[in-house]
């Protein structure tokens, strides 16, 4: 199916916001499947991408291609079953494929109506197949809040992004608060940094509108010095408008226009990168809202450990 066009006008306004929700809503909604391919690194590692061929393959010749969406997500958090690929409506979780699945999976179950179960998701304690991620039990008993949309809709929309309420929040503050009510709320939601620290998220951003400067920056520090540690990658994979978004209403708070993300160049899967830098790209170009806080840039680096961002340096 066609996707969603790109809005050639910025975005000056929660209309605007309303009416590419309203638009992304009603072709997503006109399409009889959506599968979702996801593409985390686990999956990539795996072989999603050939699974997507074979998908788009399979569905041209059956003739499903014009009724079918194909998005490629972050990752849905079950890295061990891939290449996963999610059927909706329904939630039918398909793991572990290959591409010379997918033609019983189109035969069967898209145009017949019958999950495959011997492909599904297998549950050892109980001895079943599992077909629905509502009653796994790794995703049911989830309460997702950072990664809520992450393996749910295509990372490098921002359509996608807007259609699951993006940039709102965005809207709201440059419309209608000032930046103490912002650092206040923050304050008070109990917010903190996902390190090892936990800093008070609302005080870092108190210190940062005190602080005297012509010009200030906020920076995502998405390195991950800790071996095994991919949860600032995932998000940026899965998820990465949300940290533009987040960003902007940082940036908003202390007083910064420009911002940057620092995302290490060894990273598997260089995805986190190009995504933050085509969410960049898309700000600058599609999102205004009256902005007085951006997001400007984005770069790989070398392995660097940077304890504690209240005394991190950047050189530019």
């Amino acid at each position: 199916m066609p996707k969603a066009k790109q809005e050639a006008k910025r975005i000056t306004s929660v209309a605007d916001l309303d009416k590419i929700k309203s638009s992304y809503l009603k072709i997503r909604d006109a399409a009889k499947f959506r599968l979702l391919v996801c593409a985390g690194a686990g999956c990539v590692s795996s072989g999603c991408k050939s699974v997507r061929k074979a998908l788009e393959a399979e569905l041209d010749r059956v003739g499903l291609a014009n009724k079918t969406l194909i998005h490629e997500t972050g990752c849905l958090g079950s890295c061990h079953l891939g290449p996963t690929l999610v059927v909706e409506p329904g939630g039918v979780l398909y793991t572990k494929l290959q591409p010379d699945h997918i033609a019983r999976i189109v035969r069967e179950h898209l145009l017949g109506g019958r999950i495959v179960e011997e492909l599904c998701y297998y549950d050892a304690e109980r001895e079943r197949y599992v077909p629905h991620l509502a009653e796994i039990d790794f995703f049911r008993r989830q309460m997702r809040i950072v990664t809520a949309r992450c393996g749910s809709m295509p990372y490098d929309s921002i359509e996608a992004y807007i259609a699951h309420d993006g940039y709102y929040a965005l809207a709201e503050v440059l419309k209608k608060r000032t930046p103490l009510s912002v650092i206040e709320e923050i304050k008070r939601s109990g917010l903190r940094g996902r390190g090892g620290g936990g800093f008070p998220t609302g005080v870092k951003w108190e210190a940062g509108y005190k602080a005297k400067a012509d010009q200030k920056y906020i920076v995502c520090n998405a390195d991950e010095g800790d071996p095994g540690a991919f949860m600032d990658r995932s998000l940026l994979e899965g998820d990465p408008h949300a940290i533009i978004e987040g960003m902007a209403i940082g940036g908003f708070a202390i007083g910064a226009t420009k911002g940057f993300v620092y995302v290490r160049a060894e990273y598997p899967n260089l995805s986190a990168v190009l995504g933050a830098r085509l969410s960049l790209r898309l700000c600058a170009r599609g999102i205004s809202l009256g902005c007085r806080a951006s997001c400007s840039r984005t770069g790989p680096g070398a392995i660097r450990r940077t304890p504690g961002e209240e005394h991190s340096r950047l050189r530019f």
